[in-house]
């Protein structure tokens, strides 16, 4: 039995092959077109704003030309029939003032992104990019712009897609509610961040730049609110610090922190009761924060309130037995209230904790004085000489006792 040979089969069906080559390539236009509509919603979906004008003028005649049949009872027919031409007017005014207010937005938005692109820091770069870009889809700029970082930031693909935008084989899509939502958060994260970074470094004005950028995307924050008045009051602007501090509770009454900061600056500005009231209020907030106490404990000494100061490290050093510092200063206030007695508990246990606590041992020598060296060489001496007068005396009462 011989094996056959499979290339005659092969060239037998070489002709229907042939046949069926157009076919494909038929096939095959056909898929890519249907892919090019799949991928249509994603980057090339017409936006006319022409179009959307033209919509809303012929919906404005038809709600003015039937808008008078559905005239609440009570409303006067007189106002309620409006000319159509001044209600179409009205419309278009309103509407050109809402375009111009986007136009200077995405074009803050736009310099923003240059300057960040400038300082080669691509990743607010590309936050502000999607914001000139919600604002106007088609700014070209924008989008060549976006491919740019884009690529700078190793995302090939949407670096295409933005370039596919630019030469006109795309056109933008609107982004959606969602995404909108999204953009804001991710640009208040990321502005924030780096408002904190500059804050760090104590270059409050451009601390000062990113935190407004913050709160223009989340008004509401009011962690945004605090910071902005932190770095106001460390500018030395107290009335503005104050206005902000009031906007943060406002939004978020319950920020123990922004008291805590709150009463600092009113410290600062004279106000030491409002600042005690707004540090007791921190603490109430946030009783289990060590650091709110010994704020409060140094501002409530420092107004000579010894007792609420005492309180306060008390409370201290129970949430942080083994900090020998807060022991210290314990002992430190005790010591002046004339409470020699837990003075020195106080700073035997600092010393027991910290040996080197040089305050705590200058304190516990204040309030308990070794006894004198040469007092201390002289009691055996004086041991021994009242032993002999008790044995003398002892030995000279037998005597007289003897008949």
């Amino acid at each position: 039995m011989s094996l056959s040979n499979p290339f005659p089969r092969t060239k037998s069906k070489l002709p229907s092959m042939a046949r069926a080559l157009p076919r494909f390539c038929a096939f095959l236009a056909a898929t890519l077109a249907l892919q090019s509509l799949c991928l249509q919603p994603l980057w090339a979906q017409k936006f006319d704003p022409e179009k959307n004008q033209a919509q809303l003028e012929s919906k404005s005649k038809s709600d003015s030309d039937t808008g008078t049949s559905s005239i609440e009872a009570g409303q006067s027919a007189d106002s309620a029939k409006e000319d159509p031409l001044e209600a179409l007017e009205r419309a278009q005014k309103e509407e050109d003032q809402a375009k111009a207010m986007l136009n200077n937005e995405a074009l803050d938005h736009y310099q923003a992104a240059q300057t960040y692109m400038r300082n080669f820091e691509f990743e607010l770069a590309e936050i502000e990019l999607k914001a000139a870009i919600n604002c106007i889809p088609n700014l070209k700029a924008a989008h060549r712009d976006f491919a740019l970082v884009s690529l700078c930031r190793g995302d090939l693909g949407r670096a295409v897609s933005e370039l596919l935008i630019v030469v006109g084989i795309g056109e933008p899509v609107p982004f959606s509610e969602k995404q909108q939502e999204s953009i804001k958060d991710e640009a208040m994260k990321q502005h924030y961040r780096a408002g904190l970074k500059l804050a760090a470094d104590s270059k409050w004005k451009d601390a000062l730049i990113e935190f407004e950028w913050a709160l223009f995307y989340r008004p509401e924050s009011g962690k945004v609110l605090r910071s902005i008045a932190f770095a106001h009051a460390s500018e030395g602007h107290f009335d503005e610090a104050e206005k902000f501090y009031s906007q943060s509770f406002s939004h978020d009454p319950e920020d123990a922190y922004g008291h805590a900061d709150f009463a600092f600056l009113l410290a600062a500005k004279g106000s030491a009761e409002k600042a005690v009231e707004q540090l007791s209020e921190a603490v109430k907030l946030q009783p289990k924060v060590v650091a709110l106490h010994v704020d409060l404990g140094w501002m409530a000494e420092s107004k000579s309130d010894l007792e609420k100061a005492e309180n306060e490290f008390q409370e201290a050093v129970k949430l942080a037995p083994k900090q020998a510092s807060l022991w210290t200063h314990l002992g430190k206030i005790q010591a002046r209230r004339g409470q020699a007695e837990q003075a020195a508990k106080s700073f035997e246990q600092a010393l027991a904790l910290d040996a080197s606590q040089l305050e705590a041992q200058n304190g516990l020598a204040g309030v308990k004085p070794a006894q004198p060296e040469h007092a201390s060489e002289s009691a055996p001496e004086q041991n021994s000489k009242q032993a002999t007068e008790n044995l003398s005396g002892q030995t000279s009462g037998l005597g007289k006792a003897k008949p």
